[in-house]
């Protein structure tokens, strides 16, 4: 039997139907998408075609301090964790069709080039060839450089950055480590 999905869930799974695993997203866009797949489940009581944007956000709040999917507020949007992505992306196949909004042969190309990128950078290189040991005692700029960030990106910018590329690499078998050990690196830094 399969259980009917939180509100949280919702959201999270809109988020990423709208491609919110690589860039921030606004809760309107976000209560559309929720409406689409779940008709009623964010309507007025009295007004069923109207959608509760606080439904919303509430929503969103709850998928971001309960569950960890998401990352973000009202005022700057909204992007999922790697942990969101994944429930996303299982409950996607499951639930829903493949969302055709995403432009899947754009984006792989795009993830693509990002990935070649990432293999060509000093600190896969040090990875590859001393190890993950090695790469976690790297100096500040290389792992900068592998996220591309520098000392002016601060902030939620920075961690969207760094969420981004776990998003897309976490579990890629060349770079998958590598992503985890420099994102906590830099997660574990006052931001």
């Amino acid at each position: 039997m399969i259980r009917e999905l939180t509100q949280k869930e919702l959201v999270t799974i809109a988020l990423y139907l709208l491609g919110g695993d690589t860039k921030s997203q606004d809760t309107e866009d976000i209560a559309i998408k929720a409406a689409e797949i779940a008709p009623g489940k964010f309507s007025w009581k009295k007004y069923r075609e109207h959608i509760d944007q606080e439904l919303v956000r509430a929503a969103l709040k709850n998928a971001k301090i309960e569950l960890k999917y998401i990352v973000g507020s009202q005022k700057e949007g909204w992007l999922l964790t790697p942990a969101g992505l994944a429930f996303a992306k299982a409950s996607s196949q499951k639930h829903w069709k493949k969302p055709s909004e995403r432009e899947p042969g754009r984006e792989q190309m795009l993830i693509n080039r990002d990935k070649e990128r990432l293999l060509n950078t000093e600190a896969y290189l040090i990875y590859k060839s001393e190890g993950l040991d090695k790469a976690k005692a790297l100096p500040a700029a290389i792992i900068d450089n592998f996220f591309r960030i520098n000392d002016y990106v601060k902030g939620r910018a920075r961690i969207e950055k760094i969420t981004r590329v776990e998003n897309q690499f976490i579990q890629d078998p060349e770079l998958g480590e590598l992503v985890t050990a420099l994102a906590e690196i830099e997660k574990g830094k006052n931001l």
